[in-house]
């Protein structure tokens, strides 16, 4: 019997978190069905394909390769847009001068600016541009420019 008040404790904690974690994510859900950007947000610098070869803009889509990887990977059904946060995560902290003043929003709408990828009902696709960038991409090891890694 003296194990019952804290199995009591820890069954409602537990039942708390789960509703906690429910809310958050039906919560996620509402915001990729709305993929407006705000207005208030830097988008990254207007940049074409084209620039993607050039040497001084490789940098920048050096960081976009791996998002444009899974999404490849993925197929026709492309990939579910939550999937990609840690990408753009993970590229914000490796390089945050490229990523400063932008949201993960932001980065989406770039991505779909810059005609690699397209966005519906919350999933990403990549389009036939975004396939021959993915295909072609040499890398920053044969540029010359450094790589950086997250310790």
């Amino acid at each position: 019997m003296p194990w019952l008040v804290p199995f009591l404790t820890l069954a409602i904690l537990f039942l708390l978190l789960a509703f906690l974690r429910f809310r958050a994510d039906r919560e996620g859900r509402k915001q990729c069905r709305h993929i407006v950007p705000p207005s208030n947000g830097r988008l990254f610098s207007p940049l074409s394909v084209r620039d993607a070869f050039d040497p001084d803009h490789a940098l920048i889509w050096d960081t976009q390769i791996p998002a444009l990887q899974l999404i490849a990977a993925a197929g026709r059904k492309g990939v579910a847009v939550k999937h990609l946060r840690p990408h753009y995560v993970q590229s914000s902290i490796v390089y945050p001068e490229l990523y400063e003043g932008s949201s993960f929003w932001l980065w989406i709408a770039f991505l779909e600016e810059a005609q690699l990828v397209t966005f519906d009902q919350g999933r990403v696709f990549l389009t036939s541009q975004g396939a021959h960038l993915v295909k072609n991409w040499v890398g920053m090891e044969v540029s010359g420019a450094p790589t950086k890694t997250v310790a």
